[in-house]
């Protein structure tokens, strides 16, 4: 086993070459991850490229030590692939020094070899063909909005309806010259209606239906946010009835256990011991494929007619399926957790902690990593990954994130539109009460007549008595 020794002296590493056996894999598909070319003339393998090995070659670069490589697929005498990659695995160190490609790190595999960092993110997920048409149902008005959206549009509507009820209580100290707008309110406005008012209001408003100018601004807010509720699910149902949604023909491995489904997954995977172990699916409905075309074929004849129904393979290879089949094809379901592709070193190798820090110093350089993506895949990993996601998360439903900007300044309007309106009720009953204090006071009630007033009084009186004479 290959050692680097290090200076704690100095901090720098000493000075040498490190001659390391690579083994690569030998695949029949998905090339893009790694790609073996056999030299017939030369009789030897004169080319190994793709996605895994530039990776690898950067990470040697960004090494502090000098590293020389000798690469060798691993193949049998006839120039096939000589195992799966948990046998690979096994080759280390017997025959390699370090295995490389599309290794997936999972915790079987690390009983016998000690990963790097993951230099790419990974998971499992499920791929199921397209289901197109319109599903509609006798409930299907209300599926512009969510449950949570139908739940807030109930819950501000009784806060307005509150609101205005409190304001318009005291609507019986209008001047009299109001006596007819008072009667009005107060007809209207009761305990009983107060929760069906504002969408009364919403759909057939009345202009004079409240008499304080508080009321009239909840209203005018309250009518503002059920103009953009109205104006948006009527553009949603519109949506929903009239455009062919993509929807996955299969939602859950679930959905797949119970009608007795066909899958397939990439041949030499892990995946086959997910499925089988995790995921409880019998090893005859398990269907071993190894390449794009093969996947597409298999999901066209689906599993009566000798196919499969979903494929279950990682991220990545899904990705770069999608990027030629878009259009038939869907990823579905949740992402079950793997830790993304690594390089594979003998057991208690110090090489490892070596390569893990260059591969942070690849990995974080998004210059290089976009630039090796897009040679592959034409876009990076991050595009197809947002892509994919798109598509398998598409909801019809409109939800209350959408709107929560309106039902915050609705809300905060309407409870300051309530604190103003009894803060200017406190004050003027309470201006009333002094008024009324003083109107009705003993010293304002008493008459003080002066004597010469009395006497004009009295002269004016008499003068004003018809004379008999």
């Amino acid at each position: 086993m290959q050692t680097v020794s290090s200076d704690h002296e100095s901090n720098t590493t000493s000075i040498g070459v490190i001659k390391l056996r690579v083994g690569v894999p030998k695949k029949d598909g998905f090339a893009q991850f790694v790609k073996v070319v056999w030299n017939s003339r030369e009789n030897k393998y004169n080319n190994v490229s793709g996605y895994c090995m530039d990776i690898f070659n950067a990470v040697v670069k960004n090494l502090t030590f000098k590293v020389s490589l000798q690469i060798e697929p691993y193949v049998n005498e006839s120039k096939h692939s000589a195992g799966t990659y948990d046998s690979l695995v096994r080759q280390v160190p017997v025959k390699y020094d370090v295995v490389v490609g599309d290794i997936s790190i999972v915790a079987d595999r690390s009983q016998f070899v000690d990963f790097t960092l993951p230099y790419t993110e990974s998971g499992v997920r499920m791929l199921v063909p397209i289901q197109h048409g319109r599903h509609q149902t006798m409930w299907i008005f209300v599926k512009p909005f969510s449950w949570q959206l139908w739940l807030s549009i109930l819950i501000i509507n009784m806060l307005i309806g509150s609101v205005i009820l409190i304001m318009e209580r005291n609507v019986h100290t209008l001047p009299d010259d109001r006596q007819e707008e008072r009667s009005l309110f107060k007809k209207q406005l009761s305990a009983m209606t107060i929760l069906w008012f504002p969408i009364s209001q919403a759909v057939l408003p009345e202009r004079q239906v409240v008499a304080k100018n508080c009321s009239r601004f909840v209203l005018m807010v309250w009518l503002l946010l059920a103009f953009v509720l109205m104006q948006s699910y009527t553009a949603n149902l519109t949506s929903i009835l009239t455009l062919d949604k993509m929807q996955p023909s299969f939602f859950s491995v679930n959905d797949l256990r119970k009608g007795d489904h066909y899958v397939g997954y990439q041949a030499g995977s892990f995946v086959y011991d997910l499925l089988v172990k995790q995921f409880k699916f019998s090893p005859l409905k398990l269907k071993a494929y190894s390449n794009i075309s093969s996947y597409n074929n298999a999901l066209k004849l689906g599993s009566q007619r000798g196919g499969v129904t979903a494929i279950f393979d990682e991220v990545p290879y899904l990705n770069v399926f999608l990027r030629r089949f878009r259009s038939n094809y869907i990823i579905a379901g949740p992402t079950y957790r793997t830790d993304g592709f690594g390089f594979a070193f003998p057991l208690n190798s110090n090489l490892v902690s070596h390569f893990s820090r260059a591969i942070l110093n690849v990995t974080q350089n998004h210059e290089l990593m976009n630039k090796i993506e897009k040679k592959y895949f034409g876009k990076s990993i991050e595009e197809l990954q947002q892509q994919s996601s798109e598509m398998s998360s598409i909801s019809p439903s409109l939800t209350f994130h959408s709107f929560a900007g309106l039902f915050l300044i609705t809300g905060i309007s309407t409870l300051l539109a309530l604190f103003v309106s009894e803060t200017l009720f406190f004050w003027k009953k309470t201006i009333s009460m002094v008024k009324k204090y003083f109107l009705h006071s003993p010293s304002s009630t008493k008459t003080h007549i002066h004597p010469s007033d009395l006497e004009s009084t009295q002269k004016t009186d008499q003068a004003d008595q018809p004379s008999f004479n």
